[in-house]
């Protein structure tokens, strides 16, 4: 019986080992496949080496799906992040020009609004007007005043405020002092 035993064990043992072979030549074959899938596309990473760490065959080329989905879509986001960056340099370039054409338009307009023209400032009341109705302000300020001072507060009468005579006696009385 134990030889019975034995030979079962034995026979059991080279279904097991009959079952490994042909799952290590199927290891192989998939590395090989993984190999040439690998030397086409960018070589494997830290990381990537762990996406692959799967245990049997079917792990390894489901791994191998990903990694190449996981590479197809970092390129994409690659391609999407050149493309806006593009377009972003764009938009500012554009956005540079209209600045400057909207700059130049305003000054070609104040060129053409001023070009030919002799800029003259036109005063509602002329310089020499002026002048004269400073002086004409000041002589009347000078008679109200002394029609205040000397009829008001000196109690005088208003007709000898414009006479030559009342006038007259008060530069003698400043001349005395």
């Amino acid at each position: 019986m134990s030889k019975n035993n034995h030979n079962q064990k034995d026979s059991s043992t080279s279904t097991d080992q009959g079952a490994e072979v042909n799952s290590l030549i199927e290891n192989e074959n998939m590395q090989e496949e993984n190999k040439a899938t690998t030397t086409n596309s960018k070589p494997v990473h830290l990381e990537e080496a762990t996406f692959l760490s799967g245990v049997g065959a079917a792990n390894q080329v489901e791994d191998a799906k990903m990694l190449e989905e996981h590479r197809l879509l970092e390129k994409q986001r690659e391609r999407d992040v050149q493309r806006i960056n593009e377009q972003d340099v764009q938009i500012k370039s554009k956005a540079a020009e209209l600045s400057e054409a909207v700059e130049a338009k305003r000054t070609q307009k104040e060129v053409r609004k001023h070009k030919g023209k002799v800029t003259r400032r036109y005063r509602l009341i002329p310089i020499w007007l002026r002048i004269l109705l400073v002086l004409v302000f000041c002589v009347l300020a000078v008679l109200a005043g002394a029609y205040v001072g000397y009829v008001i507060l000196g109690n005088g009468d208003p007709d000898d405020v414009f006479k030559k005579e009342t006038w007259q006696h008060i530069v003698d009385l400043v001349n005395q002092f």
